[in-house]
């Protein structure tokens, strides 16, 4: 029988014979081994070796006879163990972690009081840059979680590339019940334009406060090596717009004005599970649904509609990965905009059309494993770059008085670029960063355009 044991100071695999007991080492690897699983011929055996490098499965030849004898160790106690518990100062209080023998004085009796979630959901212990599942956004924000894991909460900022704009938000999750309920609350400002003529266009920028309470079903079909989910999702909104003057707007639609908006929502993905070293999936599918409306008959009035999938696809080298996107968007906005449901083109000005289409080719490849140290202070563990191609097109009905006739404009425009990244480990954090540049054709201003990047969204 194999199995796992970390009695040599690292984890490897160690196989137990059934009848006699004795022990042997199968693995010795210098970082670590993991679940072994012999083939069905019962010649090789196959495990999952970690290294500085990344993971990987290794397969080698069945030999139990040249497998490492394991001297016994019963009764002896381990030297790294408990050299540490020595130091601890509560030793003395709390006595010996194991229960007391028969013949021992008993472990003193300590009371037990009942856990309060609503005193213990407030318990921070993450915080972090997390980029949001379509790309276009990136928050950075403090998240705190109860000892149970039903309650989550996390605050923070995030940056919307599509508009270049941000907010503030707070976010609350109670998953202890199904399905998994949801409330937040943002502070935010909103940017886009809108077209008054062939080629021409209006620009406004307004300021939101924004509740949102719903429901959520996050299903988790995965079973293999192919990671899949569905998630079915249904949200009210309560907005209140601040500053929204666009000039073609009626003065009776502007104002302060309430929005009450459901929301309904369906994606679904199934992507290969991604190794340490691949910079996106080599093989996958994503689809999501999403519509928006305010049926209450109060306050603003706007309807969208929005489907989006992508495609990854094995590029030409190891660990390279190939993304094609498809969306669709139709919007009734002669009173309210939403914002984009589907992704835009990188580095363009949004503009706001009754319908749009996007599509995309990008192609993501290691490009070095560098290792490069400065001490303490960083450590740049890898180089990466991209290459890309956005195109977005649409169509709008305008007036360019309140009394000329509907006129339809089609516009189009695209951008098309290059990706260089580095991810580091600043002052020896755990979890690495990436920041890079991005260089880019603007269409839209028919130029060559410069931003910093920040994991895959541009500023």
């Amino acid at each position: 029988m194999l199995f796992n044991s970390p009695r040599s100071g690292i984890d490897n695999v160690y196989g137990v014979h059934i009848t006699t007991g004795e022990v042997r080492q199968v693995t010795s690897r210098p970082v670590g081994a993991y679940h072994a699983a012999i083939s069905p011929d019962g010649q090789r055996l196959a495990f999952h070796e970690f290294r500085a490098q990344g993971s990987r499965v290794v397969e080698t030849p069945l030999q139990p006879a040249q497998w490492r004898p394991v001297p016994a160790t019963a009764g002896t106690p381990d030297r790294y163990a408990a050299a540490l518990a020595r130091q601890e100062p509560g030793a003395a209080t709390v006595g010996p972690v194991l229960p007391a023998a028969p013949d021992s004085t008993a472990s003193p009796a300590f009371p037990a009081t009942r856990y309060r979630r609503l005193p213990h959901a407030l318990n921070a212990y993450s915080w972090g840059l997390v980029q949001s599942p379509s790309g276009n956004s990136l928050a950075l924000g403090v998240r705190a979680q109860d000892v149970l894991s039903t309650t989550q909460v996390l605050a923070g900022a995030e940056f919307d590339a599509t508009e270049r704009t941000g907010r503030v938000f707070a976010d609350a999750s109670y998953q202890g019940l199904w399905p998994v309920l949801d409330v937040g609350v943002a502070y935010g400002q909103r940017r886009t334009s809108i077209p008054v003529s062939n080629v021409g266009y209006q620009q406004d920028t307004w300021q939101y406060t924004r509740l949102t309470a719903g429901a959520r079903l996050p299903l988790v079909f995965t079973q293999s090596r192919m990671q899949q989910a569905l998630t079915v999702a249904g949200y009210y909104q309560l907005e209140q717009a601040h500053g929204y003057d666009l000039p073609v707007r009626y003065l009776s639609e502007v104002g302060l004005n309430s929005l009450h908006v459901l929301t309904g929502s369906v994606a679904y993905s199934r992507t290969l599970q991604q190794s340490r070293r691949d910079v996106g999936p080599r093989w996958g599918q994503t689809v999501s649904l999403v519509w928006r409306g305010t049926p209450f008959g109060s306050g603003l009035k706007a309807e969208q509609w929005a489907a989006q999938g992508s495609v990854y696809l094995p590029g030409v080298g190891r660990h390279h990965s190939i993304r094609l996107r498809g969306g669709y968007q139709q919007q009734d906005q002669d009173q309210y905009q939403f914002g984009a449901a589907i992704f835009y083109p990188r580095g363009l000005s949004y503009l706001s059309l009754d319908q749009l289409t996007s599509a995309s080719v990008e192609y993501r490849l290691p490009l070095a494993d560098v290792h490069w140290e400065l001490g303490r202070w960083l450590y740049i563990q890898r180089v990466k770059g991209a290459a890309f191609y956005d195109h977005v097109w649409g169509s709008s009905q305008i007036r360019r008085t309140p009394t000329s006739p509907l006129e339809t404009i089609r516009p189009s425009y695209y951008s098309t670029g290059l990706d260089l990244s580095f991810v580091f480990n600043p002052l020896r954090l755990r979890t690495p960063l990436e920041l890079g540049v991005r260089t880019f054709y603007n269409s839209q201003r028919q130029a060559l355009d410069v931003q910093g990047l920040v994991l895959n969204v541009g500023f």
